[in-house]
């Protein structure tokens, strides 16, 4: 669990790159930025919580 939370601060730190270079619906690069990092917040949420309990988390 806790490689998969360095990967979401390894996503969040090249957030930038990663909404210019990736495919958007209807959205600036700005907006995609954003749901992006909305996104990332969930899981990482979630894997917070998982943690805690000893669990893990599955990303459909």
């Amino acid at each position: 669990m806790h490689a998969f939370l360095r990967e979401i601060a390894l996503l969040r730190a090249h957030l930038d790159p990663l909404a210019y270079s990736t495919e958007r619906r209807r959205a600036t690069a700005e907006e995609h930025e954003q749901q992006i990092a909305e996104l990332l917040r969930i899981i990482e949420e979630a894997a917070l919580r998982a943690l805690l309990i000893g669990g893990g988390v599955l990303v459909r």
